[in-house]
């Protein structure tokens, strides 16, 4: 018979040895509980719900009208937005860049547009609806003889054509222009009268048309005869010169203005307010 101290302790020892069995117990039934899997956000994968499309914002562009051929824009992009990519009117979109702000200059008179956009963290998602500014540059003042575009962009060993143009004259009978430009970039091979000097139905003369491509300067007079009215009004081309590039670089298409000259129809002179030259880029 044990002694009632021994039995005492017995008992203790049962009541603990009970218990870690309970809660070995309880530990392997929540092993084998399923453990609800984590939850992963890729930012990037456009098909999850979270995915955060790229926006841009454009913060500073130039007033609807400016008498600059120059605009300046700023613009940033949300959290999703890398890279940007802008453009002017319906040109070639630029490479994408992490810059945020761009000045483009040599904007020809009219309305243009502007518009930027953003490419996603994941270099795949292009912004769908990219934001739009409209602006008109109003630079030149009437009369006016011009380049048209003020900026044009060719390939090397390419062939391309330059348009002059009047705008704003009245009673345009005549023209003499000289023109410069670099020789080592671009030649000239011909020029022809435009359109706009026939517009009142009478004939252009051939006109008189001298072209040094080792020294880099073309001369052409023109003549309207016929017609009614005698001279032709407003603006339009009056002539294309036709050329190729020769290797790349930067030529301007430069009037000489002190012998540049219009006249009417009683032979007077046509005050030019305004010259524009012209600039080829040679990729």
């Amino acid at each position: 018979m044990p002694e009632p101290g021994r039995s005492k302790e017995l008992g203790v020892a049962g009541v603990i040895c009970a218990c870690l069995m309970v809660c070995l117990a309880l530990v392997s039934s929540c092993e084998k509980l399923p453990v609800a899997p984590e939850t992963v956000i890729n930012e990037l994968d456009t098909s999850h719900p979270g995915f955060i499309q790229p926006v841009t914002t454009i913060d500073s562009a130039p007033a609807p009208t400016i008498a600059v051929p120059t605009a300046t824009f700023s613009w940033h992009g949300n959290s999703s937005v890398a890279l940007f990519s802008y453009r002017i009117d319906s040109s070639a979109w630029s490479g994408w860049t992490a810059g945020t702000g761009v000045t483009i200059t040599y904007l020809d008179d009219g309305p243009h547009a502007f518009s930027v956009r953003g490419e996603h963290r994941n270099q795949v998602t292009v912004e769908a609806q990219p934001p739009v500014r409209n602006f008109t540059v109003s630079a030149v003042a009437a009369p006016a003889v011009i380049f048209q575009p003020r900026l044009l962009s060719v390939d090397s060993g390419a062939a391309f054509s330059y348009e002059i143009r009047t705008l704003g004259v009245t009673s345009l009978f005549a023209s003499r222009l000289i023109v410069s430009y670099d020789p080592l970039i671009a030649a000239i091979d011909s020029v022809s009268p435009g359109g706009f000097l026939a517009g009142n139905g009478g004939s252009v003369l051939p006109p008189f048309v001298k072209i040094d491509n080792v020294t880099g300067t073309v001369e052409v007079d023109l003549v309207v005869v016929g017609g009614t009215p005698k001279g032709v009004s407003g603006g339009g081309v009056i002539a294309v010169l036709w050329c190729r590039s020769l290797r790349p670089g930067v030529c301007d298409f430069s009037f000489d203005a002190s012998s540049a000259a219009l006249r009417d129809t009683s032979n007077a002179a046509i005050v030019i307010h305004d010259i524009v030259n012209g600039r080829l880029i040679v990729r």
